[in-house]
């Protein structure tokens, strides 16, 4: 389960467009420290509130939203990518920038979302669980969008300064990386205090 953001945590459009230069910085310093490359073709950013406000602040700014029941649909679709007690969401990316790869790679990557686990040394992996429907018999998409849910265990030995090593044991595509003690500590961050 997820936290929740409200309209109130929002700007209205002339308030995001005087502060968006700062408030985009912002953002895109928190993506990048959240960001683990996964092989050659695969990235998982891990969203937190500030990541997840920016991209609807960035929708209603692109769609000119200023009607409330607008704003509340954009921040129902972006709600699920809000870390949420013991638990963290990210987005991952299947990134190919030739079309004809493309099309000849994501027939073979069907299930991908679900190959994907993070190992934290000492307590075990947690795995992510993808969103429906992203994978179909045939094809997959190029986004994704994971949960990953954390025993009380687990976030204790991230606490005390485990390896926690991102895994895609997929039978297509296997690849494992370290992710970086910066990133866990944000991700310790996003998850909230201890309990």
């Amino acid at each position: 389960m997820s936290s929740t953001m409200r309209p109130a945590d929002l700007l209205d459009l002339v308030a995001y467009e005087r502060q968006r230069s700062d408030i985009r910085e912002s953002a895109m310093a928190a993506r990048r420290l959240r960001r683990i490359t996964l092989g050659p073709m695969v990235s998982l950013g891990f969203e937190n509130a500030e990541t997840v406000r920016y991209q609807i602040q960035e929708m209603m700014r692109a769609e000119r939203m200023v009607e409330a029941k607008d704003i509340q649909t954009e921040i129902d679709i972006y709600s699920d990518l809000l870390p949420g007690p013991a638990s963290l969401a990210a987005t991952m990316f299947i990134e190919i920038d030739d079309p004809p790869r493309l099309r000849e790679v994501l027939p073979r990557l069907v299930g991908i979302e679900q190959a994907v686990s993070l190992a934290i040394d000492g307590a075990g992996r947690v795995p992510a669980r993808g969103e429906e429907g992203r994978s179909k018999e045939d094809l997959t998409s190029t986004v994704h969008y994971l949960r990953f849910s954390f025993e009380p265990d687990q976030i204790e030995a991230m606490r005390s300064g485990a390896t926690c090593t991102l895994h895609m044991d997929h039978a297509e595509y296997v690849h494992a990386a370290l992710v970086p003690a910066d990133c866990v500590e944000a991700l310790l961050d996003d998850l909230g205090p201890p309990g």
